[in-house]
């Protein structure tokens, strides 16, 4: 025997087939509200009930796997069951066609796991409407075409999408988490982490082409500085040169001018056996006179080799 079904309106209807029917996602969002948006329009709240009784199974609308950021490309994804007056905004339900579009209900479940929800943009059609000092129109009679799932709305983040769930949970019930697995939302987790794991990988490779930058960097600079200890009759071996070529390295561009003039000064023979000065000193001296008291050491000791 077939169930006869006694119901009084289609929103009735809706919400019969949504205990059953697994096709069916579920959103609630705010809107409108009853201030003007960034277009210097708006619905003032006594025009509410007009927009509320032409609304109700109007379609609710997204592009085709994006949230774009305005109402170019988006197609019925499912459609408005109920709207009412809540503190002086109009709120929303919307049944889903999460199968046949599963590839958006999946975007939309993902974003409600991030608690990223995008907004909602409404479509209207008028014929009355008046201008305030302000320069606001505000439309008297407002007749709900759609309303679309946009990244960029008239009405900033004040008309967001609240919650997404994958059964008609009723008032009195909690609505299922959109990470619940339900196939779509699986699908999405997996893309999560995937992403995770492309930003942590390019995150490594950064991190190793910084230190191979570095390291083409130094080698550069110690070659230019090891040319111009040569000229100055400073011949270092190769041995010599990988055990100080930290020091070398860590000296600013004045501080191995400084050490280089000195040592441009010196006899040859006590250049060619020249070793860095110690520059490390008391960390509460100045950089210059830890420079000059290593210099004076490093001359003196070219003196007594020269004696």
């Amino acid at each position: 025997m077939s169930k006869k079904l006694n119901l009084s309106s289609p929103i009735e209807l809706i919400a019969e087939a949504g205990v059953s029917n697994p096709n069916l996602g579920w959103i609630s969002f705010i809107l409108t509200d009853a201030e003007p948006n960034k277009n210097k329009q708006g619905i003032r709240e006594s025009a509410f009930a007009s927009l509320i009784e032409s609304g109700q199974l109007m379609p609710i609308k997204m592009a085709k796997g994006i949230i774009a950021p305005n109402h170019e490309g988006a197609k019925p994804l499912g459609a408005i069951a109920s709207l009412s007056d809540e503190e002086s905004k109009v709120l929303g339900k919307a049944a889903i066609w999460k199968m046949d579009r599963a590839e958006e209900y999946g975007i939309l479940t993902a974003m409600s796991a991030a608690k990223q929800l995008p907004n909602i943009s409404w479509e209207i059609v008028y014929t009355e409407s008046e201008l305030d000092d302000e320069g606001v129109e505000w439309i008297l009679d407002p007749v709900l075409r759609g309303a679309t799932i946009v990244g960029d709305p008239a009405y900033g983040d004040r008309t967001p999408i609240l919650t997404v769930a994958s059964n008609n949970a009723s008032e009195n019930e909690p609505e299922e988490d959109a990470t619940e697995d339900d196939g779509v939302c699986e699908g999405c987790a997996a893309q999560l982490i995937r992403i995770e794991e492309l930003e942590n990988t390019i995150k490594e490779l950064q991190a190793y082409k910084d230190t191979i930058e570095r390291e083409v960097v130094n080698a550069a600079l110690l070659e230019a500085r090891i040319e111009e200890l040569n000229a100055a009759g400073v011949e270092l071996t190769q041995e010599e040169i990988e055990a100080e070529k930290e020091a070398w390295l860590g000296m600013s561009d004045e501080t191995f001018a400084s050490v280089l003039n000195v040592l441009k000064r010196v006899k040859p023979k006590a250049a060619k056996s020249a070793r860095i000065p110690d520059v490390t000193g008391n960390p509460t001296e100045s950089p210059v006179d830890i420079v000059r008291k290593g210099l004076l050491k490093m001359k003196q000791r070219s003196l007594e080799e020269n004696e």
